[in-house]
């Protein structure tokens, strides 16, 4: 769908216009929250002590005295260290989001991240300014396509999916795209602990990330949410970047619990338990085999008096037989 975008014409960051036309307005393109499902891999529940210091509000300088002073306030100067918690991973999903540009068309192709970061933020910071929905997008795509307002439709949005080109690296490497995604901290914490203490029995980690992406009205109208979409990231000069909520996050487990610990005492005792049923087992095997020999040579000296002696060599025969 990107891949031909002779005629497009870019209205703003949110609406393309195509050449072709319908009756009374131009076939359009129109970026708007739209639904992705990852399936996460190498899942990680990561915690970290860190200095807590916002490092780009303020700047040191020094006075007409010679003093050292801080843009800063104190406070924001002796904030100290802080705990943070962080669950990442990579990921991979049906969808197909294609890079493009208006000179070249579509210039890259992903169905994975390479990268996903989950952290927290105070509540009320996830969902921007107007917590714009996929049904919010859906009265600006497809058959009830209009232009985008030149903000879009998830303005103040703190997470993001965007694109390394991999050349800031000492050995270049290829691109990758990448997905920063942010929770209410309440929900961080209980996720990040379930993860964390079930990470041997993960069975599996599903995400739903809303994202501003473009679409073709034509694709919007024919498909189905559960279809596969092909979606555009437009690459403005070298910065392929655009807003995305995490809008669900589910972890499945599986496998047995280990079992719970057992007190020494108990193990003591169930070990003395143990010992004597052996003991008595041991003796009464001995107890039934002087039994057994007591009764063969019983009957052996029957049949001795009975001048049987052809018969006594047989049985003492079956017995060593039975008795290997």
């Amino acid at each position: 769908m990107f891949g031909d975008t002779a005629g497009w014409m870019l209205v703003n960051d949110y609406t393309i216009h195509e050449e072709r036309r319908l009756s009374d307005r131009p076939f359009m393109l129109t970026r708007v929250p739209n639904r992705v499902s990852v399936v996460m891999h190498n899942v990680r529940a990561v915690e970290s002590i860190e200095w807590a210091n916002n490092h780009w509000t303020g700047d040191l300088t020094v006075d007409d005295d010679g003093n050292l002073v801080s843009g800063d306030s104190a406070k924001d100067r002796n904030e100290g260290y802080a705990r943070r918690r962080i669950i990442t991973g990579s990921g991979t999903f049906d969808d197909k989001i294609t890079v493009f540009n208006l000179e070249e068309g579509a210039v890259a192709h992903f169905t994975s991240f390479d990268n996903i970061r989950i952290e927290s933020l105070p509540r009320g910071k996830v969902g921007g300014k107007h917590k714009a929905t996929t049904s919010d997008g859906i009265s600006f795509s497809g058959m009830s396509s209009r232009d985008v307002p030149a903000r879009g439709l998830m303005e103040g949005e703190p997470g993001k999916l965007w694109v390394d080109d991999g050349k800031h690296e000492p050995t270049e490497k290829p691109e990758t795209l990448n997905a920063e995604l942010y929770i209410d901290e309440e929900q961080f914490d209980e996720i990040f602990h379930a993860i964390r203490d079930g990470a041997q029995n993960i069975e599996a980690v599903h995400l739903g990330i809303v994202a501003e992406l473009f679409e073709s009205e034509v694709d919007a109208s024919l498909s189905d949410w559960w279809m596969s979409h092909e979606y555009g990231m437009l690459k403005k000069k070298d910065w392929v970047q655009t807003r995305a909520r995490l809008d669900s996050i589910r972890a499945s487990f599986c496998g047995k619990l280990l079992p719970e610990p057992t007190d020494t005492n108990e193990m003591d005792e169930q070990e003395d338990e143990s010992d004597i049923e052996k003991d008595q087992s041991e003796k009464t095997a001995t107890i039934n085999t002087l039994a057994y020999v007591a009764e063969t040579y019983a009957q052996l000296k029957r049949l001795n008096a009975r001048g049987g002696w052809t018969l006594a060599a047989l049985v003492i025969l079956v017995i060593v037989t039975l008795l290997k």
